[in-house]
Parts: structure tokens; sequence; C-alpha cells
């Protein structure tokens, strides 16, 4: 998904399940019949709210730093 710019640890991977799931923004559904080590996730309503909101969040910074850039540039 990142085209190689983002490679998470084993560790961190697992910490970072670990916290949504504590957070209820995540949810244990199963795990793959082919390989029981793999673990099979929901996302919650209020992880979807929350990653709705975080998208909201990050478009409205790239907008604003586009504008700026824009104005920038239209000036020199």
């Amino acid at each position: 998904m990142s085209s190689g710019r983002v490679i998470l640890a084993a560790g961190t991977l697992y910490g970072v399940l670990s916290k949504l799931l504590s957070y209820k923004l995540i949810s244990l559904v199963g795990e793959d019949q082919d390989n029981p080590r793999r673990k099979i996730y929901n996302i919650s309503d209020d992880g979807t709210e929350l990653l709705d909101y975080e998208i909201s969040r990050l478009n409205e910074m790239l907008e604003k730093g586009s504008k700026k850039i824009a104005d920038y540039t239209s000036i020199l």
C-alpha cells in the first residue's frame, strides 16, 4: 500500500494491533484456515469514524499546503 515507504517490524505491528483492540477500533473475527497464525480483524464503527476523521484531516492539510505552494509560486 505504501510502495515500500513504510516498513513495520513485527513488534511494532503487534503493538499497534494490541492498542487498536484495546481502544475497540478493531475486533478479532477469526483466523486464516490455511495459516492459523494469521489473524483476521474487522474495523469497528468507532474505528471507521476515526479513520474517516483522519482522512479528512490529512486532506485538509494537503489542500492548505498545496494552496501555500500555489500562492508562493505565483509570487515568483
